[in-house]
């Protein structure tokens, strides 16, 4: 509502009519290996077009799948199925975006990045924009009670760290910052997690430079179910932007880790691509 009212007051500026996109369609583009897709190996989607400029930001996939038992038998119209949340992302192992033969955007495992991403961004009202980012995977040790993962330097500057773990501390580093100053203390199960829960609710408005008031979950389901760790690391000193970061997730616990525990990552960073005499160029920023 503030915003609103901030676009009328503003009666000093002359009025723009923009004409200059006279038609907008839908196009519907076909995998280039066919219809026959149930086997492993990719699928390609070629947009060869030079006198149109695409909205690929509104753009979806559609799919029409037959769901069967484990023994590949039919189910019965008795039968009560039930889908994990975002399912249809879970089909894919990796997701690429390129233009002109440049890679401008790739993703691991997108049905957990973009679960991760969604819970944090949309309200009950899902609209599924906005999938990429980098989502990295960790095996935590059996029986051990603190881990050190170390990402490296590949990527350029980030933004947001989310990690998905339960566990009772976290703490995250660029190079030798540690985000946030002070280590997180909490414990989902005693409900003691508000500072990580406002952290959560916060990341909307945060990316999005937004102001604008949404529905998040409550905070007994982020407790129960979506414990997301979110560390806004987007104000950075001149060192650490001049250069890519080396990042560092350490997390200690109270108890021995559970089997077959693994830690998800997922990095938002910038960067910008640069569009000239029909040639891409990714320009880090």
């Amino acid at each position: 509502m503030i915003e609103a009212v901030d676009r009328i007051l503003v009666v000093d500026t002359p009025i723009v009519s923009d004409t200059s996109i006279q038609k907008e369609n839908l196009i519907s583009i076909f995998p280039s290996s066919g219809s026959s897709l149930n086997q492993h190996g990719e699928i390609n989607f070629v947009i060869e077009t030079c006198d149109q400029y695409l909205h690929l930001h509104k753009s979806y996939i559609y799919m029409e799948c037959e769901l069967l038992k484990s023994d590949d038998t039919a189910l019965a119209e008795t039968d009560e199925v039930s889908l994990t949340n975002n399912a249809p992302m879970f089909l894919f192992d990796r997701s690429t975006y390129s233009m002109d033969g440049m890679q401008v955007e790739s993703i691991m495992d997108p049905g957990r990045a973009s679960l991760m991403k969604g819970l944090l961004t949309y309200s009950s009202t899902m609209n599924k924009q906005n999938t990429f980012g980098q989502l990295e995977c960790y095996n935590i040790p059996n029986g051990n009670r603190e881990f050190t993962w170390k990402l490296g330097t590949k990527y350029d500057k980030i933004k947001y760290i989310v990690v998905a773990l339960q566990s009772n501390r976290d703490n995250n580093y660029l190079n030798a910052e540690r985000y946030p100053h002070d280590c997180l203390k909490f414990d989902f199960d005693k409900f003691n997690a508000v500072q990580q829960y406002n952290f959560a609710k916060e990341f909307r408005n945060s990316y999005y430079e937004s102001t604008k008031d949404y529905i998040f979950m409550e905070e007994d389901v982020y407790y129960y179910y979506y414990p997301l760790l979110v560390f806004d690391v987007s104000k950075q000193n001149d060192r650490i932007i001049q250069s890519r970061p080396d990042v560092t997730i350490k997390a200690s616990f109270s108890k021995s880790i559970v089997q077959n525990t693994k830690c998800y990552c997922l990095i938002m960073s910038e960067n910008i691509v640069e569009i000239k005499d029909n040639r891409v160029k990714v320009v880090s920023v």
